[in-house]
């Protein structure tokens, strides 16, 4: 189900929710690489695939135009660099891949286990590709509501 973007309580206290985007609780399977910090005179769309660093298959628990969030075997240093691929769901009409550039901005252990739960946020993302995005969040809320009115479609 789609998320508003309002105020939450986060540990027990109440947190200012600084969200632009909806964000969809769903699970879509993206591929991960950790890509080179930029350079200071480096601009953002210009960033290297580091060669050693290989591609890793994941699936997000939470989407929004605005950034990810996913579980992830591997850990991802705060404020480390992804290059983010969404695979979409099957859906009609059909959506194809967006590649995204992301920042990490919390990587925190879940507990007794040995995933980390990430958090991205995009950056010098094309107004495009958030364009895809969004629509792919409200197609997918549509189904969601129609699913639940009037059975599995």
């Amino acid at each position: 189900m789609v998320v508003e973007p309002k105020d939450i309580k986060y540990k027990g206290k109440k947190a200012s929710n600084k969200r632009e985007y909806f964000r969809l609780n769903e699970r879509i399977r993206i591929n991960v690489q950790q890509i080179e910090k930029p350079d200071q005179d480096q601009h953002i769309d210009d960033l290297t695939v580091k060669a050693t660093e290989k591609v890793y298959e994941f699936h997000t628990h939470d989407i929004s135009a605005g950034g990810i969030a996913f579980f992830s075997e591997v850990f991802f240093r705060e404020g480390s660099y992804l290059e983010v691929t969404l695979i979409f769901k099957e859906t009609e009409p059909p959506f194809e891949p967006v590649k995204v550039t992301a920042t990490v901005l919390r990587a925190e252990q879940v507990e007794n286990s040995r995933f980390y739960n990430i958090s991205a946020m995009f950056f010098g993302i094309d107004q495009r590709d958030r364009c895809i995005i969004e629509r792919y969040i409200f197609l997918r809320q549509r189904e969601m509501i129609a699913e639940k009115r009037i059975g599995f479609l």
